[in-house]
């Protein structure tokens, strides 16, 4: 194994049988996997040594959502729903729009609830979201676009789609202008947004 991350702190007095918080400096995972994690401590007149080291794993994932625990973290007023059974790319189940088919003059965001902190990512870290869609839409007049804020309040398409998308496809989009000091709290929302001229 290759040791990625080291920090040590001290306390000056801590008298028997005490206790005390003691914070580490943060650090960042550079990819998904499982880490190895040795907490030891080096104490004077250590009485008893055999309970000085905690050794645990900790799995980070890059993986948002993947609908298989509802969608409890999204936020939406109407539009959105969890799909039937079987219908995903992976899994059981994905986010669909509500009802099927969809209406005219349809203008619906769902956002993911938790913020994400990116603020220590650099622009030219390439950090992307990555996405299995399929969409059935009215071509060039009804959009699915992919958003992104700052501040919850301005957003910016990150990418669209429309007219027919049968099977599952991954897309990428760039989070590179998110990324950097300030942007510890970046908002995705997916946004329906339809015509009044018909549907699919």
């Amino acid at each position: 194994s290759v040791e990625l991350y080291r920090d040590t702190q001290t306390i000056s007095n801590l008298a028997s049988l005490a206790d005390s918080n003691i914070g580490f400096t943060p650090w960042k995972p550079p990819v998904a996997g499982s880490y190895n994690f040795t907490f030891y401590t080096d104490l004077i007149n250590d009485l008893a040594p055999h309970n000085d080291t905690l050794q645990l794993t900790l799995e980070v994932s890059n993986i948002i959502d993947d609908f298989e625990a509802g969608i409890g973290k999204w936020e939406f007023e109407k539009g959105w729903g969890l799909s039937l059974r079987g219908q995903s790319n992976n899994g059981i189940f994905s986010m669909r729009s509500i009802p099927r088919p969809y209406s005219n003059n349809m203008d619906f965001p769902v956002t993911f609830i938790p913020a994400l902190d990116l603020s220590g990512f650099r622009t030219e870290d390439s950090v992307t979201l990555n996405l299995w869609t399929k969409n059935r839409l009215e071509e060039g007049k009804d959009f699915l676009y992919v958003e992104a804020s700052a501040d919850g309040n301005n957003w910016s398409q990150l990418g669209a789609f429309t007219g027919r998308q049968v099977d599952w496809i991954q897309t990428f989009h760039s989070l590179g202008s998110f990324s950097g000091p300030g942007n510890d709290n970046v908002r995705i929302r997916f946004r329906l947004v339809t015509d009044s001229s018909g549907i699919d």
